[in-house]
């Protein structure tokens, strides 16, 4: 067999058409291996967001509370003194005209001073009675800022 004939039969043939198959399927099997291993950089990628996420919103919250109002804790601390000082719980009526702040600023600081744990409710909407919880007054005799 000549050159010619030999590079005719790898080139036309079925040991051309083998070549080609294996140079393919060799293709393929790299592109797999290609798109693992970007797969996995991907994973390892998002572990990484959802930490810095996590770390961010530890930060913000801590910003937050760090820089809230003096106002409004103050503003807390003189509903939670007039509940303390009504033994028996205070209606949020009484509370307003007690401490005489806006009616929204006394819904606010309930609600607020209900999700802390500071208060409980007493009865029914307008007509129940808020009470002062242990937590409630720990927190007004402490220092610390709102939570």
């Amino acid at each position: 067999m000549t050159t010619d004939t030999v590079r005719t039969f790898i080139t036309t043939g079925a040991l051309g058409y083998k070549q080609d198959a294996e140079r393919r399927y060799e293709e393929c099997r790299q592109a797999v291996a290609d798109a693992e291993q970007a797969l996995t950089t991907a994973r390892e990628d998002v572990r990484e967001a959802r930490a810095e996420r996590q770390k961010a919103r530890e930060q913000y919250d801590a910003f937050v509370k760090a820089n809230r109002k003096p106002r409004q804790t103050n503003v807390v601390r003189r509903v939670l003194q007039r509940l303390e000082a009504g033994n028996t719980g205070m209606t949020r009526q009484q509370i307003i005209r007690e401490t005489e702040l806006e009616a929204a600023s006394v819904s606010t600081t309930l609600t607020r001073c209900k999700r802390a744990g500071f208060v409980k409710r007493d009865g029914e909407d307008f007509a129940g009675l808020w009470i002062l919880t242990e937590a409630g007054r720990d927190w007004l005799h402490s220092n610390l800022p709102m939570p």
